[in-house]
């Protein structure tokens, strides 16, 4: 807040009673129009609220029955406001009264409901991003929109002239306002972005409701067309040239937007020296260019199955940026001296140019690390990798003893035919090269942020909260009484090392994939920052993204404020302003990662669908992952979801909910529980609708195999 809005808050402050802007302007003396403008920010910003004759009062008064706070849509369509000390409001899909992901927006009419506070949407204050997707429909011969997003309930009135243009099934980009008429709020076509019978209508759809773009403007192209794709020879000056360099770099077989790279050697005291060196983005990337500011606006890159939406233009990510094979390019190196232990002994971070030696898959490395084979032409690299291999064994036993935690990683694999249609689902788990680049990026996030947080200067964190103690003893007690073998913890409860020795203790159960979805779900989320509050689920105090710049605006601004301070940071930047700056960048690209991540899930639980409207009436093994009175939730071993309605079963019998034991239990008194492996015939799948429907055949162990024709959706068949 500027010095005026300041003093605006402290005398509303003082008085008793609220004030009109008229009756502020009269007792300060200042002008009515600069007045109104300031009032208007502080509402903006939620730190006065306006009440009934348009009087102001601090959000800190008394009584206001309200909340004000940033707005995430989930997947369902729901809203979810988080206040600073965490707690949750949740707003009905009917009660969002036309607010948009990411809009600032006051909430009122609290009322608990199932020990969880709700409210309803009273007012929209400042939209993050007023894009709405819409559909032409033809209702007796009017053009109407209607809003493809998780927001449908919202009625947009748009003028005729402005559809004239477009026909059915058009799919539009409309910007709103905060202005209604009546209930509609007023609209205007941005552009057409498909027709939703058009190839790869629903990938472009999802990326549009999420708030991203396929396309770049076109001032963005531009500056990229006068970028060069070589490094001239100015630019090689007053950087450490390790070129001659063992480095190489260790990505998925089909990535072309490489951003780092990782060499080692032993040095004569026995000590390793890492290096992690990442595409310098900031050389090319300025402050203030169209390329930095469509990049801000998008903060990540988005992957929806086999289709990138890149934070950056190609001729960049996947061009001079790229730390590709045999290239020469500019990088930021971190170099690392470690003891035996893992212990960090001495860090530096500097200005670099390198030649990779070598693109490395996952694959052909995990044959290496794992089974001893070598692939051709890898030969040169396997010491230097058996090397990485043990001090990335080093860094994951120093990471377990600190207390990190380590959640079930499977993870699903999925390839696309040239139909852009699945033809095969898979799930995988990370293995030891994946291990290794994240152990070996982790070290260098870890020193980057140490050695601006020691400085104490303005800086971007990325942060994790500890999770909520009350919701995690709910958690620990509704998973003693479904395996009352597994004990709650009696002390230091939301310590990382409790949690993880918890989750170590159920890790042999049946259950452990159940219990560790439910212990993940009782954490916080992890999110950008200006305030360094460590990084709860790594047990780091000092944490940031420094590794990926290519791919998201966090890691980018790192790189920047690198720079900045490098030069020495310019007398003229009020420190105040910067970290005003960061906090606003920061808060920006939590809620571009939270999109980008619900467009993901959206991509894959629509082609999953769409993939098993082929297999209706086929039977697939999996586990019980959610039970309620409704039904239970279900997932395959290839990780693919479902839903298994309360009545759906085979042969037909009645359940009846056990709420404490998490269980169905028949007439019979036979009980379905978490994490129990079930027989799943495929009822009804809806690539429209996102949903898989099973029926439930019982337990694996009880039937036999003979009597029902297992299907699996790996390539090894039963």
């Amino acid at each position: 807040m500027g010095e005026l809005e300041n003093k605006l808050v402290e005398l509303l402050k003082i008085k008793k009673v609220g004030m009109s802007t008229e009756e502020i302007a009269e007792e300060t003396g200042i002008a009515h129009e600069i007045i109104k403008q300031a009032i208007e920010n502080l509402e903006r910003d939620g730190k006065i609220f306006r009440g009934k004759k348009d009087k102001f009062v601090p959000w800190d008064s008394k009584g206001l029955g309200r909340i004000f706070g940033t707005i995430r849509i989930t997947r369902k369509g729901g809203g979810i406001l988080t206040d600073e000390e965490g707690n949750v409001t949740f707003v009905h899909h009917d009660f969002l009264n036309g607010a948009l992901p990411g809009d600032k927006v006051i909430v009122g009419n609290l009322k608990t409901v199932k020990k969880r506070q709700e409210g309803r949407v009273e007012r929209v204050l400042d939209r993050y991003n007023d894009k709405v997707v819409c559909e032409v429909t033809n209702l007796a011969g009017h053009k109407l929109l209607l809003p493809v997003s998780r927001n449908d309930s919202l009625s947009i009135k748009i003028s005729n002239d402005d559809l004239k243009d477009y026909f059915e099934g058009d799919r539009l980009v409309v910007s709103i306002g905060l202005e209604k008429d009546g209930k509609q709020y007023l609209g205007k076509v941005v552009k057409k972005i498909c027709n939703k019978y058009d190839p790869n209508s629903e990938l472009i759809t999802i990326a549009a409701v999420h708030g991203f773009d396929f396309e770049f403007p076109k001032e963005v192209i531009a500056e990229v067309k006068e970028i060069p794709q070589y490094i001239s020879e100015e630019e090689k000056k007053n950087r450490v040239d390790l070129r001659d360099k063992l480095i190489f770099t260790i990505d998925g077989e089909d990535t072309k937007d490489i951003d780092d790279a990782i060499s080692l050697e032993i040095l004569p005291n026995g000590n390793y020296l890492l290096g992690v060196h990442i595409a310098d983005v900031a050389h090319y990337v300025k402050k203030d260019s169209a390329i930095y500011e469509e990049a801000l606006k998008r903060g990540t890159s988005v992957y929806m199955l086999n289709t990138v939406i890149p934070m950056l233009p190609r001729e960049l990510s996947n061009g001079i940026c790229s730390l590709n094979e045999g290239e020469e390019r500019l990088a930021k190196t971190c170099e690392i001296e470690l003891d035996k232990k893992g212990n960090i002994i001495n860090s530096r971070v500097y200005d670099s140019i390198i030649k990779s030696k070598k693109k490395m898959s996952y694959e052909a490395v995990n044959k290496i690390l794992e089974e001893g084979i070598v692939t051709k032409g890898y030969e040169p690299f396997v010491d230097a990798l058996m090397k990485m291999y043990i001090l990335s064994e080093v860094l994951e036993k120093r990471k377990n003893r600190r207390g990190a935690l380590q959640f079930e990683k499977k993870e699903m694999k999925i390839k696309m035919n040239d139909r852009n249609k699945i033809s095969e689902v898979e799930a995988f788990k990370p293995q030891a090269g994946e291990t290794l680049i994240e152990n070996f990026m982790l070290a260098a996030n870890q020193v980057v942020a140490s050695i601006y947080a020691t400085k104490k200067m303005p800086f971007i964190y990325r942060v994790h909260g500890a999770p909520n103690v009350g919701n995690l003893y709910k958690t620990y007690n509704t998973i003693s009484h479904i395996n009352n073998h597994i004990e709650i913890p009696e002390f230091d409860i939301a310590s990382s090392k409790v949690v993880q020795k918890f989750l170590d203790e159920m890790r042999e159960t049946k259950e452990y994939p159940a219990f560790s979805d439910m212990i993940l779900r009782s954490m916080s989320r992890a999110v950008y920052s200006s305030e360094n509050d460590g990084h709860y689920g790594l047990a780091l105090n000092n944490y940031t993204h420094f590794t990926s710049p290519i791919r998201r605006f966090p890691d980018l601004l790192v790189h920047q404020l690198i720079n900045l301070y490098a030069k020495g940071k310019d007398p003229s930047i009020d420190n105040g302003d910067l970290e005003n700056r960061i906090a606003e960048i920061a808060s920006k690209s939590s809620l571009s990662e939270y999109e980008a991540q619900n467009a993901e899930y959206d991509a894959i639980y629509m082609k999953t669908a769409e993939y098993m409207e082929n297999h209706i009436g086929e039977v697939y093994e999996g586990t019980i992952m959610g039970v309620n009175e409704r039904g239970m939730s279900v997932v395959l071993d290839n990780l693919i979801k479902g839903y298994v309605n309360i009545g759906d079963s085979e042969p037909k019998r009645f359940y009846d909910f056990d709420k404490q034991h998490l269980c169905l239990r028949d007439e019979d008194g036979k009980e379905l529980y978490l994490g129990d492996r079930i027989l799943l015939r495929v009822k009804s799948a809806s690539k429209e609708k996102s949903s898989i429907n099973f029926t439930s055949m019982g337990l694996v162990n009880a039937n036999s195999h003979d009597k029902v024709k297992i299907k699996n959706l790996t390539p090894r068949q039963k």
